[in-house]
C-alpha cells in the first residue's frame, strides 16, 4: 500500500498533465451521470420566442436556434456521449481481446484470416466507414455503438496479438507447456493476465476518439438525432449561426467535446506508465 502510494504521488509530480487528465475525466463523468437533472431547463425542449438569446444570466450559454438553452444541453451532453463511447469501447475490447489471443497464439489459416479482416475494417476511412454502417443498422444510439465497436475492433486484435507473440516464445511459457499446460490453460492463466496491460492503457484513448467519432457523424446527420442533448449535433445546429455572430450555440458545445476529448488522451498516457514497467 505504500509503495503505491509513493509511486502515485511520484506520478502526480512528474506528469501533472495525468491529474488534469483525470479530473477532467471524472467531472465529465459526474456529469453523465446528474447532467441532465442539474440543469436550469430540460435540455430537450424548445422554448418559443428563446431563439439565439446570448449569454446571459438566464441563459449562462444562451439559446440555440430551436429556443433551447445551451448550457443545460452541453452538461446533459456527456450521458449520450459517454454512454456510446464507454460500451463501444468496451464492445471493442470484449470482441477483439479474444480474437486478439487466438491470432497470436495459433499459427494457420484461422490466425491469417483475422489479420486479413482486420485489415480489411481498417483500409476503409473511419468516417465513412461509420456513416456507412449506421445508415445500413439505422440511426439509433444502441447502433452507433455497435458501430464505435466494430471499428475499433482491429486495434485490440492487434494489441493483444503482438503481446501474443511476444509472450508466447517467453522461457515461464516455455516451462509451462512442458509441465503438461494446455493452451487454454496457457493463455487463460498466463498470456491473458500478461497482455491485458496495454488494453486498459488504450482503452481511454479509444474511449476520447469514440466520442470523438460519434460527436462527427452526429455532425453530418448519422448519429445521435436533435432533440436528444449530444455535442457534435449540437455544434452542427449552431454552426449554421456563426457566420450572422451568434457563436455561442456551437463554440461552447464544441469546447466541451475538445476539453473531454484532451482529458481521457491524457488520462490514457498516465495509464501507459502504470501498466508499462519499463516506464516507471
Amino acid at each position: 500500500m505504500g509503495l503505491n502510494s509513493r509511486y502515485l504521488r511520484y506520478l502526480v509530480r512528474t506528469q501533472p498533465t495525468a491529474l488534469v487528465g483525470a479530473i477532467i475525466v471524472t467531472l465529465a463523468i459526474v456529469l453523465a451521470v446528474v447532467g441532465p437533472v442539474i440543469g436550469p431547463f430540460d435540455a430537450r425542449t424548445a422554448y418559443p420566442g428563446n431563439q439565439l438569446q446570448p449569454p446571459s444570466l438566464r441563459h449562462l450559454m444562451g439559446t440555440d436556434s430551436n429556443g433551447m438553452d445551451v448550457f443545460s444541453r452541453v452538461i446533459a451532453s456527456p450521458r449520450t456521449d459517454l454512454t456510446i463511447a464507454i460500451l463501444g469501447t468496451l464492445g471493442a475490447i470484449v470482441l477483439g481481446v479474444p480474437l486478439g489471443l487466438i491470432a497470436g497464439y495459433y499459427r494457420g489459416f484461422l490466425s491469417e484470416l483475422l489479420m486479413r479482416m482486420s485489415d480489411i475494417v481498417q483500409s476503409f476511412p473511419v468516417f465513412l466507414l461509420g456513416m456507412a454502417l449506421v445508415v445500413v443498422t439505422g440511426q439509433e444510439i444502441k447502433n452507433v455503438v455497435y458501430v464505435v465497436a466494430t471499428i475499433n475492433c482491429p486495434i485490440y486484435v492487434r494489441l493483444v496479438r503482438s503481446q501474443v507473440l511476444f509472450l508466447r516464445e517467453r522461457p515461464f511459457i516455455e516451462a509451462a507447456r512442458a509441465l503438461g499446460g494446455r493452451d487454454r490453460w496457457l493463455i487463460r492463466e498466463h498470456i491473458l493476465p500478461n497482455s491485458i496491460g496495454p488494453v486498459v492503457a488504450n482503452a481511454s484513448i479509444t474511449i476520447g476518439w469514440a466520442i470523438l467519432l460519434t460527436a462527427g457523424l452526429s455532425f453530418i446527420g448519422a448519429g445521435v438525432r436533435v432533440p436528444t442533448p449530444e455535442w457534435g449535433s449540437m455544434i452542427a445546429v449552431g454552426a449554421k449561426n456563426v457566420y450572422t455572430g451568434e457563436w455561442w450555440p456551437s463554440v461552447f458545445p464544441g469546447v466541451a467535446l475538445a476539453v473531454t476529448v484532451l482529458g481521457f488522451a491524457l488520462l490514457g498516457e498516465a495509464l501507459v506508465h502504470v501498466t508499462d514497467p519499463t516506464r516507471r
